[in-house]
């Protein structure tokens, strides 16, 4: 991404600046934060996930979600921006040596940004020795204002790519970072 407009580096500078979208020299919108997070919110979890299925099915997976509220006077605010980072250690095989885990973070039902409408998010590739190793994924997406509150809780969803039997995927010592600024 470039470097800031005047426009931003002056909100950047104003005690009252808000985050805001900058579509400047790109086809899809990106986040620029000029202010830090209201709230940080964390899910972490220690315990090995592991599959040993031919299923490719999207399934949550477990400790990886946070609750979230927007709108409505229950809310921290009426409408937001929520940055996600998801970072585990991961290992994915197959017998062909050809399988990849595939991880999505949504807000509800909603995938977050960048979507992808094949749901193509290649996580980890499986190896030849299937060594465990550390991978990370930034999502982000907005909810407008809304006088109504809606629960937007953030999870991580995970599949493999391969049909075959026996094809394994783990994750291990995982984390789950949300960051929210409010509109």
């Amino acid at each position: 991404m470039g470097g800031l407009s005047d426009e931003q580096t002056a909100l950047g500078s104003c005690a009252a600046s808000k985050a805001q979208l900058s579509t400047e020299g790109s086809t899809m919108p990106s986040f620029v934060a000029t202010r830090p997070p209201d709230r940080t919110y964390i899910a972490s979890e220690t315990d090995r996930f592991e599959q040993r299925t031919a299923d490719k099915t999207w399934r949550d997976l477990p400790g990886a979600s946070i609750g979230l509220l927007v709108g409505g006077p229950h809310s921290p605010s009426y409408g937001a921006y929520f940055i996600a980072t998801f970072s585990a250690e991961a290992l994915c095989s197959s017998p062909d040596n050809n399988n990849v885990l595939g991880v999505e973070i949504v807000f509800g039902d909603e995938q977050a940004e960048p979507k992808d409408a094949q749901r193509n998010y290649r996580f980890a590739s499986a190896s030849k020795d299937g060594e465990w190793a550390s991978h990370t994924i930034t999502r982000w997406i907005k909810f407008e204002h809304q006088m109504d509150y809606q629960r937007v809780n953030c999870k991580v969803r995970v599949a493999q790519g391969s049909a075959l039997q026996d094809s394994y995927y783990g994750l291990q010592n995982y984390v789950l970072k949300v960051e929210r600024y409010n509109l």
